[in-house]
């Protein structure tokens, strides 16, 4: 007789490619591996404010990406395994895991081991603030560093600032996912090429009656 248990968990997300050593969306037939995994990634708040699909981690290894509010069983082989999702990158940085983010137990072929991953990704309702500290340093820098602030989620939000170098700046923002873009007419090459890099990769979430904090540093030529 097969059985069903239940693990209620809630984690990190990412996209990730399916790139796995398990059959995920193997059928029931009796001649291919039963699916004795489901996973749902419960979100709360508004979905729409997240990444569409959330990767999944088994041992280590990317596995497959899940829908959100959508269980989805898979073929796992036989012993201890762990499985989680991938840590934020992107939207999922807007999100929130609201308990452990990972799971490892026995699975055995003939019982369906059910694992729910609790997430939380807020309504973009209301506005923030961000506090922004720039170091602009050296003879050639700045009085003041051009930035644009690109919202990520939710509807098209640009915001483009003068900011204090080597100061702070208080800027008053919609909600959302925030990604900090160098402008190109800032002066200090080659040092503009490699903090705008650097900055391609961080994001900042602006929350409802919040304050939030970034840092960029800019060395200049003496």
């Amino acid at each position: 007789m097969r059985y069903a248990s239940t693990i209620l968990l809630a984690v990190l997300i990412s996209g990730c490619s399916d790139s796995h050593p398990f059959s995920p969306g193997a059928t029931d037939d009796p001649n291919k591996p039963f699916r004795n995994l489901t996973i749902l990634v419960d979100v709360s708040g508004d979905p729409s404010t997240g990444p569409q699909q959330f990767g999944t981690f088994v041992d280590g290894t990317l596995f497959s990406n899940v829908n959100p509010n959508n269980e989805t069983r898979f073929a796992v082989s036989n012993g201890k395994h762990t499985i989680a999702l991938a840590p934020f990158l992107g939207l999922s940085g807007w999100c929130i895991n609201t308990s452990p983010n990972s799971f490892t137990e026995g699975l055995s072929g003939d019982v369906i081991t059910r694992i729910v991953f609790s997430i939380d990704c807020p309504a973009l309702d209301g506005a923030g603030v961000l506090q922004l500290t720039v170091s602009a340093q050296g003879s050639t820098a700045q009085a003041r560093v051009p930035l644009t602030l690109i919202r990520l989620n939710g509807s098209p939000v640009t915001r483009s600032i003068s900011a204090l170098a080597n100061g702070v700046s208080v800027i008053d923002l919609p909600t959302g996912l925030y990604r900090v873009q160098l402008d190109a007419t800032a002066t200090c090459e080659p040092n503009y090429i490699l903090a705008a890099m650097e900055l391609s990769s961080r994001t900042i979430a602006v929350r409802s009656g919040g304050q939030s904090s970034f840092a960029l540093s800019y060395p200049c030529p003496t």
